[in-house]
């Protein structure tokens, strides 16, 4: 069986923060910073320039590939890391200097550090950091207002995400083409993306000239990609177009090309 995620595009904390439990208390009354754990790297501050989002990101994905996936399929780092960078360049790097959004670089340094932080204790949770907007997703800010128009085609990822926060473009109607933003859809929501709809609902019927928002299917469940599947894992035999949702393992996230063009932000 060939595991297939068809994503199409990707709750920010910043990992490994200093707890104060334990901590010393300073003679002036101050507690002082708990260092991180030998091995693991204080969290980085300074933040992401857009042009370097999508190689600290691979950085990331391939030191975690090398220890938590069991067959890694790699020659060497370098690949790993070459491969990763340039897949999430043709996917969600292409879009962060878009003018119909604004990139935030500051975001875009607490959201490494949260895959860092997924990464370092092998979770499989990184999937949901990749695929849904409360991911990786959030370094784009969009500017149009609810009710505006607002610029998007099928597979436009800056277009979609070009409304305010709690927004998104809908596509009112396709001949003539209409747009405009308005609240993400609720289960039963219209549709043509899945980004139109809530976390943890995809679009039913994306694609076609609309769709429903439906929640997400159980493992067992039939399913043609991976947005469709709470799991966020459908898998299925080579060269079929059905799979069935299955429950996600490291190796399912980790053995993966997660950061690719095919998988980042469902798009």
């Amino acid at each position: 069986m060939a595991r297939r995620w068809a994503a199409r595009a990707a709750c920010i904390v910043v990992a490994f923060s200093a707890s104060c439990e334990g901590a010393e208390i300073a003679d002036d009354g101050d507690a002082a910073v708990t260092p991180p754990p030998p091995g693991v790297p204080p969290p980085r501050t300074e933040p992401v320039p857009a042009r370097e989002l999508c190689s600290e990101l691979a950085t990331v994905w391939c030191e975690a590939r090398a220890r938590c996936c069991s067959d890694p399929g790699v020659a060497t780092m370098e690949d790993c890391l070459d491969r990763t960078a340039v897949g999430c360049t043709q996917s969600v790097g292409r879009v962060l200097t878009d003018p119909v959004v604004s990139y935030d670089a500051q975001v875009a340094r607490e959201a490494v550090e949260e895959a860092r932080g997924l990464a370092a204790g092998c979770d499989t949770g990184i999937a949901d950091f990749v695929g849904t907007r409360e991911g990786v997703l959030r370094v784009l800010r969009g500017s149009n207002g609810r009710g505006r128009p607002c610029a998007i085609a099928y597979d436009d990822l800056a277009g979609a995400l070009s409304c305010t926060a709690g927004n998104v473009c809908h596509i009112d109607s396709l001949l003539p083409l209409a747009t405009s933003c308005g609240p993400i859809s609720g289960a039963g929501g219209p549709c043509h993306i899945d980004l139109e709809c809530e976390t943890g609902l995809y679009c039913r019927g994306a694609g076609v000239i609309r769709g429903t928002c439906a929640t997400v299917l159980p493992d067992g469940a039939p399913c043609a990609r991976w947005q469709e599947c709470a799991s966020f894992v459908c898998e299925m035999a080579a060269g079929r177009d059905q799979g069935t949702c299955v429950e996600r393992t490291g190796d399912g996230i980790y053995c993966t090309e997660l950061f690719s063009e095919s998988y980042i932000a469902g798009m």
